[in-house]
């Protein structure tokens, strides 16, 4: 009798154990696949989209911007020309350096003729592309382990080592373009993973993104195929946003409207600001739908 009770404790236990992993699609509760994207990943769209907002805020200079550094740059060397002691010794000193090529007239005609020049900026970014990288290599064992297609993951790695060959050439809105490459792919990796917000208002960054670099390239092309995109990702994204984050989805849908308005004027500056309030309100919404 005791030898029976006991068989049938052990039964009991065990058919628990079989419906837990059975609840959890059949795995320990440890390994479930579908408890959202990797930790890394967040790591890496964090270190990702610093980089772009730094580069852009180099490289994606209007002219009302580089007018006003230009109004600075005169203003400052008005001041320094004042507080010189004789100035025979200071022409004599910028008609050395004009006949040498001189260092100080190359520099200021690299900062002040091409906006698009990130040569200051490399350091920084070498090591911040460089631990993009590192966190891209490590996360792409856990990304096939919960299901992300090895396609994606490839095409993924080659757009980033394009973007980082692209840093050679110093041009930062080819950099922008080249990295944004690499960002297209990772709401196509996290699709299947039931992360915390849509992958589609990953994709409306990554248009949005092509419609600003394409107006800077003054490619009006890109910029007419990009909108499209965004609506029809909107309205397949709105269905799925959680209830609580009425201001936010209408405050975007506005955005939305009026980055489409903006391209009639085909004005980088204006297109530029449109553009950087649909991301803003993009980033408000995801921080609304963590919550």
């Amino acid at each position: 009798m005791a030898f029976l009770i006991i068989f049938m404790l052990l039964f009991s236990l065990t058919a628990c154990s079989s419906l837990k992993r059975i609840s959890i699609g059949g795995k320990d509760e440890g390994e479930n696949i579908n408890e959202g994207p990797p930790q890394d990943m967040q790591s890496l769209e964090r270190d990702l989209n610093e980089l772009v907002d730094r580069v852009e805020r180099q490289a994606l200079k209007t002219p009302e911007d580089k007018s006003q550094a230009q109004g600075s740059s005169d203003s400052t060397n008005k001041k320094n020309k004042a507080g010189g002691s004789d100035d025979s010794v200071s022409r004599q000193s910028d008609g050395n350096n004009t006949s040498k090529g001189g260092p100080a007239e190359e520099k200021t005609g690299q900062t002040n003729g091409d906006s698009n020049d990130i040569s200051d900026m490399m350091p920084d970014l070498e090591r911040n592309i460089g631990t993009i990288h590192k966190i891209w290599n490590r996360v792409q064992p856990e990304l096939l382990k919960k299901g992300a297609d090895r396609a994606d993951i490839d095409a993924a790695s080659d757009a980033l080592n394009r973007a980082t060959a692209t840093m050679d050439s110093k041009d930062g809105l080819a950099f922008l373009k080249a990295i944004n490459q690499f960002y297209r792919y990772i709401p196509d990796i996290e699709e299947n993973m039931h992360p915390q917000t849509p992958p589609g208002l990953m994709r409306i960054t990554y248009y949005a993104r092509n419609i600003l670099y394409g107006a800077f390239e003054d490619d009006q092309k890109t910029v007419r195929r990009e909108m499209p995109k965004i609506e029809d990702e909107w309205a397949a994204v709105k269905p799925q946003l959680k209830k609580g984050s009425e201001s936010q989805i209408n405050q975007l849908e506005v955005s939305i409207d009026e980055l489409q308005n903006s391209l009639e004027e085909q004005n980088k500056n204006l297109i530029k600001i449109k553009t950087d309030i649909v991301l803003d309100d993009i980033k408000a919404l995801v921080e609304k739908q963590k919550k």
